[in-house]
């Protein structure tokens, strides 16, 4: 009798095996977006929106009904990418960035949209006034190493955070070369620019002094889109060596 309840037991094991079946059902959550709260709760969800207002804060609108204040949120997974809302180092504010790619070091970036506008001498005011300009975004560039601060983006914190890989650095001293030849450019340029403006030795319209100078105000701009990326390439560096 024993045999044949045993018998059974494995024909129907088998039965549900090629039907495709498992014995038992693990439970698994098919929700493609979520939301890590500060009391360590987790929200799975099919949609996400951010939302700002005048007062009470920023929130989240979750599958269009209910609202988070995004002031108790540690990060959440949207259609737009990964966030996180921490503070950056020295703050005491959390912000909310955009993970950019993650590593050993993580890139994070904040867009804000600004104003350039240009001002004017109104002489009826007898003072100067706002003028018409533009709106333009800013992108600003965080970084984090391994589950340390946020911290900014600059070769200075860079230099430290990689100073244990060898190539990174090597690509980080090219950097700090190419960043002392753009502050001398700038502090020649600006010498001969202010010594162009007031020649009166020359005897052309505009002195040459004044055409070297901005020629060398000019060249920084070119020399600053390199350094840029070799610090991106630094840490992906860092990144596959770790």
């Amino acid at each position: 009798m024993t045999d044949m309840k045993t018998i059974k037991a494995l024909l129907l094991a088998s039965l549900l095996v090629v039907l495709g079946q498992p014995i038992f059902a693990q439970p698994t959550d098919q929700s493609p977006y979520f939301v890590g709260l500060t009391n360590g709760k987790v929200i799975y969800c099919q949609s996400i929106n951010l939302r700002d207002r005048s007062f009470g804060g920023d929130y989240l609108i979750i599958d269009g009904k209910d609202q988070v204040l995004l002031e108790s949120v540690l990060y959440f997974q949207s259609p737009q990418g990964y966030f996180i809302n921490e503070p950056i180092e020295g703050a005491a504010r959390p912000t909310l960035m955009m993970r950019e790619f993650d590593g050993n070091i993580s890139l994070y970036s904040v867009t804000t949209v600004v104003y350039n506008g240009n001002n004017y001498y109104d002489p009826m005011w007898g003072a100067s006034r706002p003028g018409p300009g533009n709106y333009r975004e800013k992108t600003t560039y965080y970084f984090r190493k391994g589950n340390g601060v946020i911290q900014r983006y600059n070769f200075r914190n860079l230099k430290t955070a990689l100073s244990d890989n060898p190539d990174s650095m090597a690509l980080l001293q090219d950097v700090g070369r190419t960043r002392f030849i753009i502050y001398t450019l700038y502090a020649a340029g600006g010498a001969m620019t202010l010594y162009g403006l007031t020649d009166r030795n020359s005897t052309r319209l505009i002195s040459p002094w004044l055409w070297g100078g901005l020629a060398a105000l000019a060249i920084p701009n070119f020399l600053g889109a390199g350094t840029d990326a070799k610090l991106e390439q630094a840490v992906l560096l860092y990144n596959r060596t770790y």
